[in-house]
C-alpha cells in the first residue's frame, strides 16, 4: 500500500508520511483513523525503506532507484512476452503430399 501510495502521488521531492497516510484513508476507505493506523504505516514505510523500496529524501520518501530499474525491467519483461504472444503461429503441415 504504501509503495503504491508514493508511486500514484508521484511527487518530485518524494512523498510526505502525512501524504501517504492521506492517501491510503481516501484510496481503501479507512473510517477510523487513530494511532495504531499511524504506528502501522509508520512500520510499513520503515520496512520498505530497509527492504530497498523506497528512500527517505529529506522528510519524504520516495521510490528507490533499484526498485525503479526493477519495476522497468518486470515491465519489459511482461512487454516481450506480449508481443511474443502476440506473434502468428505458423503451421507447416503437409497433409496432401
Amino acid at each position: 500500500m504504501v509503495v503504491e501510495a508514493v508511486i500514484t502521488l508521484n511527487e518530485r521531492e518524494g512523498s510526505s508520511l502525512k501524504a501517504i497516510r492521506k492517501y491510503i484513508l481516501t484510496q481503501y476507505d479507512i473510517k477510523k483513523q487513530d494511532a495504531s493506523f499511524h504506528n502501522l504505516t509508520l512500520k510499513a514505510v520503515n520496512k520498505a525503506v530497509a527492504s530497498n523500496e523506497l528512500e527517505r529524501y529529506k522528510h519524504s520518501f520516495k521510490l528507490s532507484t533499484a526498485e525503479k530499474e526493477r519495476r522497468k525491467e518486470a515491465e519489459k519483461r511482461a512487454l516481450q512476452a506480449l508481443k511474443k504472444s502476440l506473434e502468428p503461429v505458423s503451421y507447416s503441415y503437409n497433409l496432401i503430399q
